[in-house]
């Protein structure tokens, strides 16, 4: 039974807030994943492949049904606590590495008081852990085993991925099963190197590796078996609030920029009457605002100087991204919105869109206003935060210059003290 492997996380008294999205649990999986994946830059596609490879595993060890869905979603999300580029081209490069363990914790520590992926989190914990050292572990049998296959899948992937962009990957096959079969016992379990070498004999388990296009086939044919359970809204908001982690632990410089825009965006609508069901969807598109920048390179966030026209370019890309990402679930349309206009502006001169004036809706005004003002007093490498004078001395240039919403930046103007507080809290 599914409650076997995700246990029941709602009590009787949650109800969700009126006209709030609701989505099911595979969709919130997918999003997650996704927005993950862009850590890796130039592929896409690497937690979703695991995912398949760890299925297929799972099969060839007998598990079925509702396992196979908890399977696929450990492979999904093995990597949300990699959010630095740096990182992830370590990954990329051995099949153990000094230093692995510390995104399997960071990955461990944002799942593990969400209650409906919190079982998920001791697979993440251990899935970079060898197998002889797992048996020593005091750890369910049922624990050891599926993170063991998580590290599998997760090396097969690695092994392949130099052999998918040239099509060639059948014919390295038997390299590939070489080299994991000298770790079996050691590194990985028997059994699963035994399932890995019966199973991947077959064409059929590397033809749906070797495209985006089959991947993506494949994932969305794997979710169809699966009925998944229904998320409420304050699901939805602890789920945004991790991917605001994900996205601000990618840099020392972006620490809690995300929660701070979401804070000084709700006490903002706040201040101007918006229902309190209202406000909390402005934070979660606060919250949100930034997760396009895991496909920016750490070096051009970090630069201690001033963008070249290339790096400009490639950072105007995020916002762009982050709707692309929320789109794809069209109960989060709305959020999508708000969250990606936050470079905006009302002369029609932001960006992506180039929105202007009163096609720029109010939402999109205060999360305008609460980006800039946030970057603003948080610390960047080319400068120090700055005080509330100095910022608003620049906010005012803006509403002068037609960009920002003049009313919006009047109510934090006018409890400067209340505004700092949301926005560095």
């Amino acid at each position: 039974m599914l409650m076997n492997v995700y246990p029941e996380w709602r009590t009787p008294t949650m109800v969700p807030c009126p006209a709030t999205p609701h989505i099911d649990l595979d969709r919130l999986v997918h999003m997650i994943a996704h927005t993950v994946d862009l850590v890796g830059m130039d592929d896409y596609y690497h937690g979703r492949r695991v995912s398949l490879i760890a299925v297929q595993l799972g099969r060839a060890l007998g598990f079925a049904g509702p396992w196979l869905q908890f399977i696929q979603h450990a492979g999904l999300l093995h990597d949300c606590g990699v959010s630095s580029t740096r990182t992830h081209r370590r990954l990329l490069n051995a099949i153990e590495w000094d230093g692995a363990q510390a995104h399997c914790i960071a990955g461990h520590k944002l799942l593990k008081d969400f209650a409906p992926l919190a079982s998920l989190a001791p697979i993440i914990l251990y899935h970079h852990t060898r197998w002889n050292e797992l048996q020593a572990a005091d750890l369910p049998r049922e624990t050891a085993i599926l993170a063991n296959l998580i590290y599998l899948a997760d090396r097969i992937d690695i092994l392949s991925a130099a052999f998918y962009d040239d099509n060639i990957l059948l014919s390295k096959i038997h390299t590939i099963r070489d080299i994991l079969g000298h770790y079996r016992g050691a590194i990985f379990a028997p059994q699963l190197i035994d399932a890995f070498m019966e199973s991947s004999a077959a064409e059929a388990f590397w033809t749906p590796l070797m495209s985006p296009e089959m991947v993506q086939a494949s994932q969305n044919n794997l979710s169809r078996l699966y009925d998944s359970p229904q998320l409420e809204w304050p699901d939805i908001m602890q789920a945004a609030d991790i991917l605001a982690q994900i996205v601000d632990a990618k840099s020392p410089y972006t620490h809690r920029h995300s929660s701070g825009v979401a804070n000084l965006s709700a006490w903002l609508a706040g201040e101007m009457g918006f229902a309190t069901s209202h406000c909390e969807m402005i934070k979660v598109a606060g919250l949100l605002h930034d997760i396009g920048k895991l496909r920016i390179d750490d070096a051009i966030l970090e630069a201690p100087r001033a963008l070249t026209e290339l790096e400009q370019g490639k950072m105007r890309t995020h916002s762009f991204m982050t709707y692309n990402i929320l789109h794809e679930i069209g109960e989060l349309e709305t959020i999508a919105h708000w969250a990606s206009q936050h470079h905006e502006r009302l002369d029609g001169q932001g960006y992506p869109f180039r929105l202007k004036g009163d096609n720029l809706s109010t939402e999109s005004r205060i999360i305008c206003v609460a980006d800039v003002y946030q970057a603003l007093a948080q610390k960047r490498p080319y400068r120090d935060s700055l005080v509330t004078s100095e910022i608003f001395a620049i906010i005012d240039g803006m509403v002068g210059d037609g960009k920002l919403d003049g009313d919006i930046v009047a109510i934090a103007k006018a409890q400067p003290h209340e505004a700092n507080l949301a926005a560095l809290a």
